[in-house]
């Protein structure tokens, strides 16, 4: 898996039960001997449903896999758990060409729909949760919600569960679940559940031993003291990225003279160690691009394996040509370094946040992994918390969608 092996790190021990304590009343075989041995008990049982993929070529799947395992399903697992209901996880192993797999504890859409109907109490669809898959902050006072057999809850923002069930939010969980509550979300560096999200999306997904082999060749830096890792994921959200030819007329060059300027402050902390430097990006340019840069500074530049799936253009679609296959071997290899440098607002860098976040807890390490870079003046900065205060999340305009939330 993810999690580095070394000393358990405090933070994350009340973190670890609380999800051992989920996992013995709601993994595969929890429910199977409640079906054998408690039919009605498992008749009466309630879920919460994800969708896991990681192909976005088709219509019905227009969101990258930063949206669909570091929002959607963070999130999903950590509302079920907060719940106490079981999360269900609507997965093909084949869509993601086999480099993940679920976790084998994890209850699969197929395998309960299967059993549910063998003992008489078919799962009908999930029903969706509104107004909260469009507000954070809306309340989950609706008594029905407690009535639904299966809930599908399609977060939009990376945090949602965080920020909807904050105390400044005025309750919404009964004692029990204020308890798991405040686990799972107070234990974070300076007050961003990187963490946390981490450690939630590492219990489901698991990664493949085809997965490691394409990248194993160039991870033997990875946890050496005598190596800094840096590692960076330059993310242009813009089908026309790269498509002048100088700094002084391309914007995305000089987006990616920022990530340089990132990788330089970091490296310089680190004169007498070898340097790795791993890049993702959505742009063979700006592989290019800081490939030459790094070689000045005697870095070592390394990349998992490409693959070009955009078959009709080298700048089709947002998401450039890599993606598929690429990206889960980048998220894999990317969790491991010592350093990671993000574009804000994507939703892959935050993916990744919370997992070079996890490990770094995981090491013992008490400073910030992470910085990020912006299109604006601010160009490199180092990650700050994502505190839930009320002007964070309450008085902002343009978090609440629905006027039935605007004011709570």
């Amino acid at each position: 898996g993810i999690l580095s092996h070394g000393k358990e790190d405090p933070r994350l021990n009340d973190i670890g039960k609380l999800i051992s304590q989920y996992k013995s009343k709601h993994s595969i075989q929890a429910v199977v001997n409640e079906a054998n041995e408690k039919t009605e008990d498992f008749c009466k049982r309630q879920y919460v449903y994800d969708l896991l993929y990681c192909s976005s070529n088709s219509q019905s799947r227009q969101l990258g896999i930063g949206t669909i395992w570091g929002t959607n399903l963070a999130n999903n697992f950590a509302m079920a758990l907060l719940l106490d209901r079981t999360l269900v996880v609507d997965f093909n192993s084949a869509d993601c060409e086999g480099l993940i797999d679920l976790g084998d504890w994890v209850v699969s859409h197929k395998f309960i729909k299967n059993l549910t109907s063998t003992y008489n109490c078919p799962l009908l669809e999930a029903t969706p949760l509104e107004p909260l898959n469009n507000c954070f902050q809306c309340k989950l006072n609706n008594p029905t919600i407690n009535d639904m057999k299966f809930i599908r809850f399609d977060p939009w923002y990376w945090q949602s569960v965080y920020y909807l069930f904050h105390p400044h939010n005025d309750g919404q969980l009964n004692p029990l679940q204020r308890e798991k509550f405040d686990i799972l979300y107070s234990n974070p560096i300076s007050s961003t559940p990187y963490e946390a999200a981490g450690l939630l999306i590492s219990n489901i997904i698991s990664f493949t031993s085809n997965l490691k082999k394409l990248v194993n060749s160039i991870m033997d830096p990875l946890g050496k003291s005598e190596y800094v890792t840096i590692s960076m994921h330059l993310r242009h959200q813009d089908g026309n990225a790269w498509r002048g030819t100088s700094l002084s007329t391309n914007k995305y060059a000089e987006f990616d003279e920022k990530f340089v300027k990132c990788f330089n402050d970091i490296r310089q902390r680190f004169p007498n160690k070898k340097c790795v430097l791993y890049i993702a990006s959505d742009r063979p340019q700006s592989v290019k691009h800081v490939t030459q840069h790094a070689a000045v500074k005697d870095c070592d530049l390394r990349t998992a394996p490409r693959a070009v799936v955009n078959s009709t253009g080298e700048f089709n679609g947002e998401h450039g040509p890599w993606s598929g296959a690429t990206s889960i071997l980048d998220v894999y290899v990317l969790a491991h370094t010592d350093w990671f440098i993000g574009s804000r607002g994507s939703s892959y860098s935050l993916l990744i946040n919370n997992l070079v976040m996890l490990n770094s807890v995981k090491k013992g390490r008490s400073d910030n992994p992470l910085y990020e870079v912006t299109m604006g003046a601010e160009g490199c900065k180092e990650v700050l918390p994502a505190t839930a205060s009320d002007n964070a999340y309450r008085n902002n305009p343009g978090i609440c969608s629905s006027a039935k939330c605007a004011g709570k």
